[in-house]
């Protein structure tokens, strides 16, 4: 199964939707899979890439593209106020790439366009 239709099958639990057991019973899915795929999603930095199987990831994510690079720098001067990982969820939802937000905060410091962190304790 590829990493979308894994994300496919547990979204609507981590959305609060469903239980794991309801997703289980509705796709035929053993219970056993979708937990192991919620586990995989909480440990790693919950992003559609941490489903990839770990055996397959070299063959399934390709070294970044020049194109590809641009595709995330672009965006991120069309949504300036976007973080790293909220671009990472856009280009996934949107269809226009699979990345983790880490390799998207990389190319943005690479290109002088990382925006710092901002604690919103200093709006209080």
């Amino acid at each position: 199964m590829n990493i979308i239709k894994k994300y496919e099958l547990i979204r609507s639990i981590l959305k609060r939707e469903k239980s794991p057991e309801q997703v289980s019973k509705e796709t035929k899915t053993p219970l056993s899979t979708i937990y192991h795929y919620l586990k995989k999603f909480r440990k790693g930095s919950e992003n559609v890439e941490d489903l990839a199987d770990k055996s397959h990831a070299s063959h399934s994510h390709p070294k970044l593209t020049q194109e590809n690079k641009d595709k995330v720098v672009q965006y991120k001067l069309q949504h300036p106020h976007l973080s790293s990982h909220q671009i990472a969820k856009a280009l996934a939802k949107e269809g226009i790439l699979q990345i983790s937000y880490h390799s998207v905060a990389d190319i943005l410091k690479e290109r002088g366009l990382s925006t710092p962190f901002l604690s919103t304790n200093h709006l209080n």
